[in-house]
C-alpha cells in the first residue's frame, strides 16, 4: 500500500509542478485553492498510509516477539526476533533536514500574530499596534495614556487599491478588546494557509520513501518548456492576452505570468536544473547507454530503446535550455536577467570545487553559445537597451520609485520592529506610510509589494522573521555545501542509513562527503537555482507569486533528498 500512495503523491506533486504555472502563475484564489487542497489530499494520504503500515510493522513485531517465548506485547525483542518489524518501523520515522526547524519557527512565528492578546500586553510587546489600534477603535483600552505615534500621519489613510486597511471598508470589531499583533488576521491566515502548502510539499519530497527525485526534475523542465513555448508564441504575436483570453494589458505579461518578474523568476530557477540534467546525461548516462549497447545478452530492441531515450532526452533538455534562456532575456526584467547570470557563474563555481564533476565545464560553453547565438537571431537590441538603464538606476523613474518605497517600507520596520505589522498585510499598512516622492513621481497607487522580498518579510513579520529566513539559508548552505559536497564540517540532516551510523560512531565528517556524480551535478543545479531567488529577491516580489513559491520549495526538498539519499 505504501508504494501505490507515493506513486499517488509523486504524480500529485508533478500536477502541481505543471499546473501552478500555466494557471496564471496561481496568483488567484481558485488556484491558490486547488494548491492547498491538493497539498491537505496529499498530507492526509500520506499520513494515513504510514500510520496503516506503523501498525503492520508492530503488529510483525509484536507476532516476532511471540514466537520467540516472549508474550505478545510491547516488549523489547531479543536480538533475532522482530527484524523485519524493527526495520518496517524505522523506515517510517519522519526524517530530518537542516530546514525543519526553520520552517517550524517561521510557521509559529505567524500562528503568535493572530493570538488575541489584552491590551497591557500588546502594549508592552508592539507599543506601535497597541496605539493604533487605540487611533482606529473607539473604546479600545481607554484606561491607557497610548503613545505618540512615530508617524507623523496620525490618521490612516483609505487604501483604494484594495479592500483593505482603511477606516472607511474594514470593520473593526470593537467589542472585543483582545487584538493580536497583526493588524488584519483575514489576511494572515490566507498566507498562512499557503505557507502550510509550501511546507507540506517540501515535507513530502524528503519524507515519500518511493518518490523518484529523476522524475520529479525531469517533470519541472517539462513544466518549463511549456511555459517558455507559451512565452515565445505570445512574443510573437505581440499580445497582451494570456492565453489570447485573460487581458493582462495592466502589467507587463510575459508567457502564463502576469507580470515579467514572476516569469523571469521561474526560469532562474529551472534553468540551473536543466543544465545540471544536461550535464549528467552528457558525461555520465552516455556511459550507461554505452555499456548496455557493448552487453551481447542484452536484447537489440531494449539497446536501441535506451540509446533513444538518452538521444531524445538529451536534446530535448537542450532546446528546452536554449528557450528558456531566450524568452528569459526577451521578458526585459533586469533582476531576472542579471540574477540568472550570477546563479550560472556560482554553478561553475560549484562545478571547480570537486574534482569529479570540474572536467564538465568544457560543456557549458557550446551552450552558453548556443543560448547567445538564439538570443542573437531574434534580436538583441532590446536586451541591450534595457540593461544600459542599470548605470542610471538612481535617475531613472523605476529606481527612484522602488528607492522611495524601500524609504517607507524602512519606516514600517522601525515603528514595528520585533514581530512586525503581519504577515500579508504590508499592501494594507503601506498607506500610511507613502512618501509624497511617489506623488512627485506620478505614482498615484499604493504599491502592494515593497519590492524586496527581505525588507517586506522584516516588515511583516518583524527582525525574528528575517532573522528565522537567514538561519534557515545558513543552516541549508551549511549542511548541503560545507558538509555534504566539500566536507568541512559535521552535517545537520541525516537522510542516509550510512549518515546515521556514521554519526553513532563519531566518524569524521568527510565520510558523508557526496561522490556521486548525479548527487553533485544535481546538488550545485539546485543550490544555483536557490541563489538565483536570493539574487533577484533584493530587487522584486518574485516568491509572492504561489507558483514560484512552491517550485522554490519543491527544489527545497529535492536537494536535501538528493543530498542525502543513499
Amino acid at each position: 500500500m505504501t508504494k501505490t500512495t507515493d506513486k499517488i503523491i509523486e504524480y500529485g506533486i508533478i500536477f502541481l509542478i505543471i499546473f501552478t504555472p500555466l494557471a496564471l502563475g496561481s496568483i488567484h484564489y481558485w488556484a491558490v485553492s486547488m494548491m492547498e487542497f491538493m497539498a491537505l489530499v496529499m498530507i492526509t494520504i500520506w499520513t494515513i498510509a504510514r500510520l496503516i503500515s506503523k501498525f503492520s510493522a508492530t503488529n510483525d513485531l509484536c507476532l516476532s516477539s511471540s514466537q520467540n517465548g516472549r508474550e505478545v506485547g510491547w516488549a523489547m525483542p531479543t536480538k533475532k526476533a522482530g527484524l523485519n518489524g524493527i526495520k518496517k518501523i524505522s523506515n517510517h520515522r519522519i526524517l530530518n533536514s537542516p530546514l525543519n526547524l526553520p520552517i517550524i519557527i517561521f510557521v509559529l512565528l505567524i500562528i503568535i500574530q493572530l493570538i488575541p492578546l489584552p491590551p497591557s500586553v500588546l502594549k508592552a510587546v508592539s507599543p506601535n499596534t497597541h496605539q493604533l489600534y487605540k487611533q482606529t477603535l473607539p473604546g479600545y483600552d481607554t484606561s491607557s495614556k497610548g503613545l505618540e505615534f512615530n508617524d507623523r500621519n496620525s490618521d490612516i489613510k483609505p487604501n483604494n487599491y484594495s479592500s483593505g486597511f482603511s477606516t472607511s471598508n474594514f470593520k473593526l470589531q470593537t467589542s472585543n478588546y483582545w487584538k493580536p499583533l497583526s493588524l488584519y488576521p483575514y489576511a494572515t491566515k490566507l498566507n498562512l494557509l499557503k505557507v502550510l502548502a509550501y511546507a507540506t510539499i517540501f515535507f513530502l519530497i524528503i519524507n515519500t520513501k518511493t518518490l523518484k527525485p529523476q522524475r520529479l526534475l525531469m517533470s519541472i523542465v517539462i513544466s518549463g518548456f511549456i511555459v517558455s513555448l507559451v512565452a515565445i508564441i505570445q512574443y510573437v504575436c505581440d499580445t497582451k492576452k494570456i492565453y489570447w483570453i485573460y487581458n493582462a494589458s495592466y502589467a507587463s505579461p510575459v508567457g502564463p505570468f502576469t507580470y515579467r518578474g514572476y516569469f523571469a523568476s521561474y526560469m532562474t530557477m529551472v534553468i540551473p536544473l536543466a543544465i545540471g540534467l544536461l550535464i549528467y546525461y552528457l558525461s555520465y548516462k552516455i556511459n550507461t547507454v554505452t555499456e548496455l549497447n557493448k552487453d551481447k545478452h542484452t536484447k537489440y530492441y531494449h539497446r536501441r530503446k535506451s540509446s533513444l531515450i538518452w538521444l531524445t532526452s538529451t536534446v530535448f533538455i537542450l532546446i528546452v535550455i536554449i528557450m528558456m534562456s531566450t524568452i528569459l532575456f526577451l521578458s526585459l526584467s533586469r533582476g531576472g536577467m542579471v540574477s540568472n547570470v550570477l546563479s550560472l557563474i556560482f554553478f561553475v563555481f560549484f562545478l571547480t570545487m570537486r574534482k569529479t564533476v570540474r572536467k564538465n565545464i568544457i560543456y557549458l560553453l557550446p551552450i552558453i553559445l548556443l543560448m547567445f547565438v538564439a538570443l542573437g537571431w531574434v534580436g538583441i537590441n532590446p536586451v541591450t537597451d534595457r540593461l544600459s538603464t542599470l548605470y542610471e538606476i538612481e535617475e531613472e523613474r523605476t529606481g527612484l520609485v522602488r528607492f522611495a518605497i524601500w524609504s517607507d517600507t524602512g519606516n514600517i520596520i522601525k515603528d514595528f520592529p520585533v514581530f512586525g505589522t503581519g504577515f500579508g498585510t504590508f499592501r494594507y499598512i503601506y498607506p500610511k506610510y507613502r512618501d509624497e516622492v511617489l506623488n512627485y513621481l506620478a505614482v498615484y497607487v499604493f504599491p502592494v509589494r515593497a519590492h524586496n522580498d527581505y525588507l517586506e518579510v522584516a516588515s511583516v513579520m518583524g527582525v525574528l522573521g528575517i532573522v528565522v529566513v537567514l538561519w534557515g539559508c545558513y543552516r541549508l548552505f551549511k549542511d548541503i555545501l560545507f558538509c555534504h559536497i566539500l566536507g568541512k564540517t559535521r552535517g545537520i540532516a541525516h537522510v542516509m542509513p550510512e549518515a546515521d551510523s556514521l554519526r553513532r560512531r563519531n566518524d569524521k565528517p568527510k565520510n558523508l562527503m557526496r561522490r556521486n556524480p548525479f548527487v553533485l551535478l544535481m546538488g550545485f543545479g539546485c543550490l544555483a537555482s536557490i541563489l538565483a531567488i536570493v539574487f533577484h529577491s533584493f530587487t522584486d516580489f518574485v516568491l509572492h507569486s504561489p507558483a514560484n513559491a512552491m517550485l522554490f520549495f519543491v527544489i527545497l526538498g529535492l536537494v536535501c533528498r538528493i543530498i542525502h539519499e543513499k
